[in-house]
């Protein structure tokens, strides 16, 4: 049974999704990276390791192993190569969240493209009123 809270949760995560992931860079590998945190989190609260076995995931850790253990011994600058390679799998598990939890139905996937297309419509605007008038909506120069 979904609890409301989560309900909650998930809408205001697919409403700023596309905010979050286009305007801000800091916030967007923060959010990428709580987004993973969170899908491990409920996937071992609901004891629910299904996403496991998907085959492109396994290949991803099979990838991610190898920039750790083979990589960034091998680099030429092997600290910042190994802090670049364990970061790495925030990019799989985020997907893997969005497809098994956030994107999971129907409703989920067309609140999420509502939202995109709000936001591509606000950069478009944005461009346009850049080009006419010499500064963006926030009045910051172009």
């Amino acid at each position: 049974m979904i609890k409301t809270t989560d309900l909650k949760f998930e809408n205001i995560l697919l409403i700023s999704l596309p905010l979050l992931l286009i305007f801000f860079r800091g916030i967007a590998d923060v959010t990428v990276l709580l987004i993973g945190l969170t899908f491990l989190y409920r996937s071992y609260t609901k004891n629910d390791w299904v996403w496991l076995n998907q085959k492109w995931f396994i290949f991803s850790l099979i990838f991610w192993l190898y920039l750790l253990l083979i990589n960034s011994p091998l680099s030429t600058n092997s600290s910042e190569s190994f802090l670049y390679s364990l970061a790495f799998i925030r990019w799989p598990l985020f997907a893997m969240a969005l497809s098994m939890w956030v994107l999971h139905d129907h409703v989920s996937r067309k609140k999420f493209l509502m939202a995109m297309l709000f936001t591509l419509s606000f950069i478009v605007i944005d461009i346009w009123w850049q080009y006419i008038f010499e500064f963006d909506l926030l009045g910051n120069p172009r």
